[in-house]
């Protein structure tokens, strides 16, 4: 059986309702898919983002009041929660919408690719609301390690390809693997939000998997969200959490290690593989807080130097 558990953080997003409609309309088995979502809302206010419900048979859903959130990993560890055995897994974004058959392709590009330990993963490419669609493939490469904070920061790079193309990152809004997966590398809920992807990035390769950027474009991304809700703006004590997680991030990253800041077992790096050879293999070393050029244009080089 190949059914799918999408699981979706939606943090007082009146694009959610919309984004599971799409989902279940788009597939081309939607009696294969579920869903599992954190809602994050205030009652009296956002009564509006609940008043389309899609196949609500196969929708799981936990609640909180948004200001008991703790950030966007909390967030995903609790709509991770409502999984119950479905064999693959699609981690997204609650502001999303899909491409035709999307189901059956991610499930496809996956077996294409040769590791059995595989997954999918990039920026999505862009839609505005309702329904504006712009379809690319962009591959996940390297911006720069943000001056302040010491994180390293990725970006979209579009390419035209043929085949699933292998590579070094992961995004925080576009995971799709067999629930393996998600199994041997859980969300750390201690990470608030930057340095999810790296974290996440390096835990799974040290863990044995191996990254692919899509070859087609099944999912896209609303981008322009700068008049919604974030918990940034309704937590005022974000900014304290922030920079803890941020401290954590440094220390698995291995640039600033701290004798203060113990990481459970399930979310330590694994032992297949080494943060070394991830340095050599990304084109980034996280000490010096450099980058090579291949890493921030996604060469062939890099993508294909362990195939």
């Amino acid at each position: 059986m190949k059914r799918i558990f999408v699981s979706i953080a939606s943090y007082r997003d009146p694009e959610c309702q919309w984004t599971v409609k799409d989902l279940f309309e788009k597939a081309k088995y939607p009696e294969r898919i579920f869903v599992g979502i954190c809602w994050q809302f205030i009652a009296e206010e956002d009564g509006a983002f609940f008043e389309v419900e899609t196949r609500p048979e196969q929708v799981r859903r936990i609640d909180f009041d948004a200001l008991e959130s703790k950030g966007a990993c909390w967030a995903k560890v609790q709509a991770m929660s409502l999984w119950q055995g479905e064999e693959y897994i699609l981690n997204i974004d609650s502001h999303m919408r899909f491409a035709q058959n999307w189901d059956e392709q991610m499930i496809d590009m996956l077996a294409m690719c040769p590791s059995e330990k595989t997954l999918l993963s990039t920026y999505p490419a862009i839609y505005n609301p309702p329904n504006t669609l712009t379809p690319s493939t962009p591959q996940l490469v390297v911006k720069e390690f943000n001056e302040t904070s010491k994180v390293l920061h990725l970006r979209s790079y579009n390419r035209i390809l043929t085949a699933p193309k292998r590579n070094a990152f992961v995004a925080g809004g576009f995971i799709f693997a067999k629930s393996e997966l998600f199994e041997q590398i859980p969300w750390d809920p201690n990470i608030y939000f930057y340095g999810e992807e790296i974290t996440f990035a390096l835990r799974a390769w040290t863990h044995g998997w191996d990254c692919y950027t899509p070859h087609l474009c099944s999912i896209f991304h609303y981008y322009g969200r700068k008049e919604e809700s974030k918990h940034s703006s309704d937590n005022k004590k974000w900014f304290e959490i922030d920079k803890k997680s941020k401290q954590r991030v440094l220390h698995i990253m291995g640039t600033e290690c701290r004798e203060d800041i113990v990481i459970e077992d399930k979310f330590q790096l694994g032992m297949l593989r080494t943060i070394q050879e991830f340095q050599l293999f990304s084109g980034v070393n996280f000490e010096q807080l450099s980058f090579t050029e291949a890493a921030s244009l996604g060469s062939v080089n890099l993508s294909d130097s362990l195939s």
